[in-house]
């Protein structure tokens, strides 16, 4: 029995040898994100289509990006698009067709494999 123990004691020790050595356990680094447009407090016609781009990038790999588009005046979430990159950068390209006047909250959300999470917002104006 001593034996089979020691046997699984070591097999267990030589396969934590071979792991990553800590890679995610030492990224305490958040994703960054550049909102490129439209720029802050843009105002847009009802009607018209608010192109909205940027670039997202993490020292690991972006797991997870989510786009959430809500009226700040009554806080509905009007769109909630998630895209899985699984790459160390991705390109935001999205629409959002502007419904009514107001102002609108665009947040932009990235999340690493480490759990590490970056976010940007930005207000337009429908007009």
């Amino acid at each position: 029995m001593v034996k089979w123990t020691s046997l699984l004691i070591l097999t267990i020790v030589l396969l934590s040898a071979c792991s990553r050595s800590g890679q995610l356990e030492d990224d305490r680094s958040a994703p960054v994100i550049t909102l490129q447009s439209p720029a802050e407090n843009a105002e847009f016609p009802v009607g018209s289509t608010a192109a909205i781009s940027g670039a997202l990038s993490d020292e690991n790999r972006i797991v997870q990006v989510h786009l959430h588009i809500s009226s700040l005046e009554t806080g509905q979430l009007l769109m909630d698009i998630h895209r899985y990159p699984g790459s160390s950068a991705y390109d935001l390209d999205e629409n959002f067709q502007v419904p009514a006047t107001g102002e609108y909250r665009i947040q932009a959300i990235a999340r690493d494999n480490a759990g590490n999470e970056g976010r940007q917002t930005i207000t337009i104006c429908g007009i």
